[in-house]
């Protein structure tokens, strides 16, 4: 008993010196303390107060390190067809016919800046459906163009900035609510540097990388570079446009960072031939509000693009998507939201896309309700109807899915 009444004091005494070790140390208030005019716990209660109020603090650097992140958490259930498991790629097939718990998304980000206007980011990475991993990790140097406060370069692993979609790819950060993606989904994660600027600031900007293009983490073995250009106007704050252009070229059969609807493969009969990927897309959203100019109360956005993989000794793999989408606020909690999208491939041509093996279009149509909890936490439901046609001799598809659960960010 006498030994754990002395872990508990010992407990007490080691918390009740966290908030003064876990902050600089303050010369007013060891001063004051040193000069008696305030007493050790009136000094440790100075600290108390300042630790509520301040940042988490480095170590030794006198740096800050934050953190913020996004989860979602639900219930999925499938209608497929019998067959439909057998069409899937090997290793990408889900099953969810019987119903399935499933935490498809989740991610953690720590912003470290160890000097003013410079930051160290990276973000772990985990669900059902990936193994936990880092997927980006770059330093990042602010104002870096003279006049633009809003310009920054980044060196690392970074997310390609390519469309619209590539910032609200999640169920959390859904432009418009719902849970799934387009059938379409571009983008990726590549190593190499990003500058970002103003023409205008808040209503001119442009976004430029050069990255390795090919799918390794170790040194690059492509003749070019991956190149990737953005621009974007926001004329009113109602109404936003952006252009994105993106090349790579790819050594012998190897794979490609930068996916178009899972496709990041070279195209089919090209062997060991180099081959090359480039793709636009164009894009454009709108916001409504209320009387008072302030309450949303809807939104649409829709975005056309299309991709051409040129191979060595194939047939290019060529094709096009786009997607339309809105949301309607009812009240500030109350929503709904819907989407339709559709990526195919020119000339019949087939190939794995969203893990359907020899698709040559692929239809997502998607219906969904919210109801914000608060800021941070969203309740949500959707339905999707996915729509696959196949190659000759290939049979079509159908799967569809519902999804319930809650979306979170912190």
């Amino acid at each position: 008993m006498r030994k754990r009444i002395w872990m508990l004091v010992g407990a007490v005494l080691l918390f009740s010196g966290m908030a003064k070790n876990a902050i600089a140390a303050d010369p007013v208030i060891e001063l004051l303390q040193e000069k008696g005019v305030i007493t050790a716990d009136e000094a440790q209660k100075l600290y108390d107060d300042k630790a509520k109020s301040e940042p988490v603090v480095m170590k030794n650097a006198g740096s800050k390190l934050t953190m913020d992140g996004r989860i979602f958490a639900g219930y999925f259930i499938s209608d497929e067809e019998k067959a439909f498991a057998g069409e899937y790629d090997k290793g990408s097939y889900k099953d969810y016919k019987n119903g399935s718990f499933e935490v498809p998304d989740g991610k953690i980000r720590f912003t470290w800046n160890p000097m003013d206007r410079l930051s160290v980011v990276t973000r772990l990475s985990f669900g059902s459906a990936d193994s936990t991993k880092f997927d980006y990790f770059y330093g990042q140097y602010n104002g870096v163009i003279p006049g633009d406060l809003k310009s920054r370069v980044r060196l690392g692993k970074i997310k390609i900035d390519f469309g619209e979609e590539t910032h609200t790819d999640n169920a959390a950060d859904n432009n418009v609510g719902l849970i799934s993606n387009s059938a379409a989904i571009v983008g990726g994660y590549d190593e190499g540097v990003e500058l970002y600027g103003n023409f205008i600031p808040g209503v001119f900007g442009y976004a430029l990388s050069l990255t390795n293009g090919s799918a390794q983490t170790g040194s690059d073995d492509n003749t070019n570079k991956a190149i990737a250009a953005k621009i974007f106007v926001q004329p009113i704050p109602q109404l936003y446009f952006s252009g994105s252009y993106y090349t790579a070229d790819m050594s012998k059969s190897g794979k490609t960072d930068f996916k178009i609807a899972g496709m990041t493969k070279e195209p089919t009969g090209s062997g060991t031939a180099g081959w090359s990927r480039s793709v636009w897309e164009v894009d454009a959203k709108s916001k409504f509000f209320q009387e008072d100019g302030k309450t949303e109360r809807a939104r649409l956005a829709a975005a056309y693009g299309q991709f051409t993989d040129e191979a060595d000794g194939a047939a290019d793999r060529e094709g096009s998507y786009y997607f339309l989408e809105g949301m309607y606020n009812f009240t500030p909690k109350v929503f709904v939201g819907a989407r339709y999208s559709v990526v195919s491939l020119d000339n019949k041509y087939a190939d794995t896309m969203n893990g359907i093996k020899n698709a040559n279009e692929y239809t997502r149509t998607s219906l969904g309700a919210g109801y914000r909890l608060n800021k941070m936490v969203t309740l949500k439901a959707e339905y999707s109807w996915n729509e696959i046609e196949r190659s000759a001799g290939n049979k079509s598809l159908s799967d569809n899915l519902l999804a319930i659960g809650l979306a979170a960010k912190f």
